[in-house]
């Protein structure tokens, strides 16, 4: 029986296939088939979790936020002080 990430990994053989031919683009397709396998195991750990996920699903082909960018989403927002300006002087 195929798991729910064995689509996942059969598009990451193909962008290695790929990789090896197109000398070119090799470092993007590597990347693209790095991606896919990250799916594969996401979508695996998500079985596991009773969250499934397909091909066809938008948060599939989401790129993963950095964990910095997720922590600054859960802090709440920051007020900004003013400064006080000096005030100009007239000359006449």
């Amino acid at each position: 029986m195929a798991g729910p990430g064995d689509g996942y990994r059969l598009k990451a053989a193909d962008m290695f296939a790929r990789a090896e031919q197109n000398e070119h683009l090799r470092q993007e397709y590597e990347n693209l088939a790095r991606a896919f396998l990250r799916l594969a195991d996401q979508a695996d750990r998500n079985l596991q979790l009773g969250l499934p996920l397909n091909l066809d699903d938008p948060a599939a082909h989401q790129r993963p936020q950095s964990s910095e960018a997720l922590e600054l989403e859960e802090r709440p927002p920051q007020q900004q002080q003013q400064q006080v300006q000096p005030k100009a002087k007239h000359t006449e």
